[in-house]
Formats: structure tokens, C-alpha cells, sequence
């Protein structure tokens, strides 16, 4: 297309330079000139709508392929509690079975004694080596009373010990410490105190500190750590001979989950696979037997076993999650042993980890 001032540019001369038709001429130029302008601006500013929204569809593209619509990979973990660490057939065919990822081993209780204040007992004997692939996470159980004064010296000799036991007995790879305490209103600001002390000292080493929260604890204030584990069992009075079973009852659980969606730490949830056998005279409960003949028994007693149902456990963890999705991300059972492996199937144990 040939320019208006082109056409008109003879006649201009022709007619000695008028003026108002040079003015008009070139006028009209600009407005030709300005409109395919505005058209090459618009035809931009289309591509660029369209590649904005192509790259959103390609990262989107990217992520669902890369998540296939499917949720993240659940933590399998379990917890070793016994004084003893021996790999068994059985405990070996059950990491392999369940894909166990993390173990949280714990490594020794911590008492109030007369003479010397807290002190170690019940350490730990390593018989066999850690499975190759296996994170552990070393616990550590603090008795409750311990916490009644001041631990200054505790914190210390806690993570030098658990440091020096991993050294040697080859864990390696140790990235986290565990403090398992029942503490209680009384003892609340000493044990807080005490686990901002070991918080710093892990921090100085590059690892974390987690805590077991018990679930009358939900509605306590929020102890000083990097994450806390839900332990979900012990929920009813095992002394009660006419509780129907204190080890997980979803209707003792029901009334603290109403804490747990407030809550201000990050939670896994523990779920019990262990039972007892519970003894009771008449009405009175004598204790809870840990091997036969632990107890003399006279005429008239009782011997109750306790042992959470699969389907009680199952919908304990669904409640749980309508309150803490999260807290299922790390599903963790307590605990890893021949005899409690024995209370359930493989195919519990799969729609345990689901």
C-alpha cells in the first residue's frame, strides 16, 4: 500500500506547496502508520497472553506427572523400645515387608536416683548391627520426676551420651534426638528449660530435637522442639476393670482431638500394635504381666489380655487425620517386637501404613 503523501506529492508541487494539503497528507500518514502500529502492539501483546498461558499449562503438565495424582509417599517408621537390639527373621521380614524407612530406637531411660540425681539406666545393648538404609533416630525417656528441679548438667550428658553410643556402635547418619517425657503443669517450665538446652546443643551438631506429646497434652502449652509425636494409645485407666480397653479406645481418643487441629507443632501420629495381660483380684488390679508367673494368682483372678482391634486402630487414624491431615504423613507403630508382630497380619500392618 502506497503512502497518501505519495500520491499527493505532485499534485502538492503542481500546485506550489500548499500548504493545508501537505498538513492533511502527512496526517493521514501518521494515522496509517499509527494503526499498524496499534496492530503489531496487539498481535504482541495475544502472543504473549498465549505463552503466559501455554506455561502454565506445561507447569502444570510437569507437576501432575511428577505427583501421577497421587498423594506424597507416607514415612513408615516404627519404634524399638526392648534393651535389647537383635534382628530377628521376624523383625527383618517386617521392615523389609512394610518398607520401614526409620526406626526410633530408644537407647536408655533417664531416673531420679538418692544418691546421685538423674542418671542413665536401662541402656541399650546393641547385639546386632543397624540395617544398611535404615534412619535411627535415638530416644531417650526422661522420668517425669526428674524434671521436679532444675537440670543444669542433663542436657549435656544426654546428647554426649547418645553421640558417644552411635560412635560406637557405627550409626551413622544421625540427624535427630528424641525426648520422651510424661510431664505434667508441675513440671511444665524446668522441662521446657531443659529441652531448649538440648535444642541448642543438637543445633550446634546440625541436628534437630522432636518430642512425644501425649494426647492429654494436646491442651497444654507447646513444649520447645523441632516436631512432636502423637501417642496415640495408653488412652483409657487400665486399672478400671470395667474399661473396655485402655490401650486405644476411639471414644477415649474423640474428646483431645478437639486440641489437635490448634495445635502449634508440627505432629506424626504413633498407633499401638502391643497388648498386655492385666491381672485383676476381683476388683482390684494387681498389675500388668509382662511373662507368666510374674504375679502369684490365687482363686477367683483374672487375667484380661488387651490388644487394640485393627479396625479400632484404622478408625482412630481416620479421625485423626479429618483433624491433622499432616499428621499421617509419618505413621509410626509402637512397638518392634516378635511377640507384638504376632498380634497382627501382614495385611494389617499394610492398612496400617496406608
Amino acid at each position: 500500500m502506497y503512502c497518501i503523501s505519495h500520491i499527493f506529492l505532485p499534485l502538492l508541487i503542481n500546485r506550489k506547496y500548499n500548504t493545508f494539503l501537505l498538513i492533511f497528507s502527512l496526517f493521514f500518514d501518521f494515522i496509517l502508520i499509527s494503526h499498524r502500529f496499534l496492530r503489531i502492539l496487539s498481535s504482541l501483546y495475544h502472543f504473549i497472553i498465549m505463552m503466559a498461558r501455554l506455561s502454565i499449562f506445561l507447569i502444570m503438565l510437569f507437576a501432575f506427572s511428577c505427583n501421577d495424582g497421587k498423594e506424597p509417599d507416607r514415612v513408615h517408621s516404627a519404634y524399638y523400645w526392648t534393651t535389647t537390639f537383635r534382628m530377628s527373621e521376624k523383625k527383618t521380614r517386617f521392615l523389609n515387608n512394610n518398607d520401614i524407612r526409620r526406626l526410633y530406637v530408644r537407647f536408655f531411660d533417664v531416673v531420679l536416683t538418692e544418691q546421685q540425681g538423674a542418671m542413665p539406666n536401662a541402656t541399650i545393648e546393641f547385639i546386632d548391627t543397624i540395617p544398611q538404609g535404615l534412619e535411627i533416630v535415638p530416644t531417650v525417656f526422661v522420668m517425669n520426676e526428674c524434671m521436679a528441679v532444675k537440670q543444669d548438667a542433663l542436657p549435656g550428658k544426654i546428647v554426649e551420651r547418645v553421640i558417644k553410643m552411635c560412635q560406637a556402635h557405627d550409626i551413622h547418619g544421625v540427624r535427630e534426638l528424641q525426648i520422651d517425657c510424661d510431664w505434667t503443669a508441675r513440671t511444665e517450665q524446668n522441662y521446657f528449660r531443659f529441652l531448649n538446652e538440648v535444642r541448642t546443643l543438637l543445633r550446634e551438631k546440625g541436628m534437630s530435637l522432636s518430642v512425644t506429646i501425649r494426647l492429654h497434652q494436646l491442651s497444654m502449652k507447646t513444649p520447645p522442639a523441632d516436631r512432636g509425636i502423637l501417642m496415640v494409645y495408653n488412652t483409657g485407666d487400665v486399672t478400671d476393670p470395667e474399661c473396655h480397653n485402655p490401650i486405644l479406645n476411639v471414644k477415649d481418643v474423640r474428646p483431645y482431638l478437639s486440641h489437635a487441629r490448634d495445635y502449634e507443632l508440627e505432629l506424626s501420629a504413633a498407633y499401638p500394635v502391643f497388648s498386655w495381660n492385666v491381672l485383676f483380684r476381683g476388683k482390684h488390679f494387681v498389675g500388668i504381666q509382662h511373662f507368666e508367673g510374674e504375679y502369684p494368682t490365687m482363686s477367683g483372678d483374672t487375667l484380661v489380655n488387651y490388644r487394640p482391634e485393627p479396625e479400632e486402630i484404622l478408625q482412630v487414624k481416620r479421625e485423626l487425620m479429618e483433624k491433622l491431615p499432616d499428621a499421617n504423613r509419618e505413621i509410626i507403630l509402637y512397638d518392634l517386637s516378635d511377640k507384638n508382630l504376632e498380634n497382627y497380619s501382614q495385611n494389617d500392618f499394610h492398612y496400617f501404613y496406608e
